[in-house]
């Protein structure tokens, strides 16, 4: 979870709020998708799909940092 904190906070540093965001959101989804082509017990220890299980759950943790970032700054100053 600290790698993907990290991500977050240099990623909305170098390149803004919603583009971090987006890919996160589409990278998590395409490595989930990615995960139901590969069969249980096929491999040792199922590695792939842990693998795309854990490359999504980065993303989400990415995207989940940014998001508490990105939606404070959605509202008007006396909103807020």
């Amino acid at each position: 979870d600290f790698p993907a904190k990290s991500l977050a906070a240099i990623s909305i540093i170098k390149c803004g709020r919603r583009w971090p965001y987006i890919i996160c959101l589409v990278g998590s989804g395409v490595s989930f998708l990615v995960m139901l082509a590969f069969n249980r017990g096929d491999y040792t220890n199922d590695w792939p799909i842990v693998t795309c299980a854990m490359c999504g759950n980065f993303f989400i943790s990415t995207s989940f940092a940014i998001i508490w970032v990105y939606t404070a700054e959605l509202f008007p100053t006396n909103v807020r």
